[in-house]
C-alpha cells in the first residue's frame, strides 16, 4: 500500500477535503510570507513567490465547486454531520482566499498603489482565479500542471474561450468577489467590536 493510499484509508473525513484544504492553505501561507509588513520585496525570489501565489490562489475558492460531491451523495441521503463538514470545509477555503487577497491588497496600498488601481488589480485576480477554478474543475488540471505541462494547460484553457466560458468566468468571479467582500466586512466589523469593548 502506497503512502497516499494509507493516508486516504486512514482519513476520518473524505480525503479530497483533507487534500483540498491543504492546497487552499498554501496561498494563505505564501501571502503571509510575501505581503506581511516588513517583508523583503522586489527581489527575484519575491517575484517568483508572487507568481507561485497567483498560480496556487485558485485552490482556495476551488472548494466551492466541491459541493458537487455533496450533490452526488445526496441520492443516498445527507446527514447534519455531512452538511456541517461541508460548511466547515468551504469556510476554511473561502477564509483562506479572503485573507490572502486582503494581505495582497494591503501590500499594494502600503507601497503607494492608488486605491482605484488596487481595486482593479483585485478584480483581475478574482477573474484569473475564476479561470483557474473552472479549468481545474472541468479540465481536471492542477496548479502544478502549469509548470509541468504549460502548453497543454494553456491550449485546454483557450478551448473555453467562448461566450459560455466567458459568462461562467464572470459569474464565478463575481460570486467569489461578493463572498470575499462580505467576509472582509464581517472581519472588520468584528475587529471594531473588539476594539470598542476593550
Amino acid at each position: 500500500m502506497h503512502v497516499p493510499e494509507v493516508l486516504r484509508a486512514s482519513s476520518p473525513v473524505p480525503f479530497f477535503m483533507v487534500w483540498n484544504t491543504v492546497l487552499a492553505l498554501v496561498p494563505l501561507g505564501l501571502a503571509f510570507v510575501l505581503f506581511r509588513r516588513g517583508a523583503r520585496t522586489g527581489t527575484v525570489t519575491w517575484w517568483a513567490g508572487v507568481a507561485l501565489f497567483v498560480v496556487m490562489l485558485p485552490n482556495a475558492p476551488y472548494v466551492l465547486t466541491d459541493v458537487v460531491h455533496l450533490v452526488d451523495g445526496a441520492r443516498h441521503g445527507v446527514t447534519i454531520t455531512t452538511l456541517l463538514l461541508y460548511c466547515a470545509f468551504v469556510s476554511v477555503g473561502m477564509l483562506a482566499y479572503t485573507a490572502s487577497i486582503a494581505w495582497c491588497s494591503a501590500h499594494l496600498r502600503r507601497t503607494g498603489v492608488p486605491l482605484v488601481t488596487a481595486v482593479l488589480a483585485e478584480g483581475g485576480l478574482h477573474a484569473l482565479v475564476a479561470v483557474g477554478v473552472l479549468v481545474g474543475r472541468y479540465g481536471r488540471w492542477n496548479s502544478w500542471d502549469l509548470g509541468l505541462r504549460p502548453f497543454h494547460v494553456l491550449t485546454d484553457t483557450l478551448g473555453y474561450a467562448n461566450l459560455r466560458g466567458a459568462a461562467a468566468v464572470v459569474l464565478l468571479a463575481a460570486g467569489i468577489a461578493v463572498i470575499s467582500a462580505l467576509l472582509r466586512l464581517a472581519a472588520y466589523g468584528a475587529a471594531d467590536l473588539v476594539r470598542s469593548d476593550a
